[in-house]
């Protein structure tokens, strides 16, 4: 099995807890203090908090949180900025990276 990321590879901003709209904010009503210490940024439409990455080795890339046992989102630190792109699993042998 091997994994087929797809990505444009463009850098995005953080978001901050303020410019969230308040539907956005409750499903982070979980955090503790989100205006200190949220690191959000969107991603097709959805909200995501970096603390929901778990660290990861897959080459090139920082953190990953799956949705489902065979895809999920990817993360790139990039200074202050993040790129972010989709994982599958495929059943070629190599990594393989799409343009989107």
């Amino acid at each position: 099995m091997a994994l087929e990321i797809t990505t444009n590879n463009v850098p995005r901003d953080f978001i901050y807890w303020w410019d969230l709209s308040a539907k956005e904010q409750a499903d982070f009503d979980w955090m503790a203090n989100p205006e200190e210490t949220g690191s959000f940024f969107r991603y097709k439409g959805e909200v995501y908090d970096l603390s929901d990455f778990m660290h990861c080795n897959i080459p090139g890339w920082d953190g990953v949180k799956g949705d489902s046992f065979f895809s999920g989102i990817v993360v790139r630190l990039d200074e202050d900025r993040i790129i972010v792109g989709q994982y599958m699993e495929t059943s070629k042998d190599d990594l393989v990276f799409v343009p989107s």
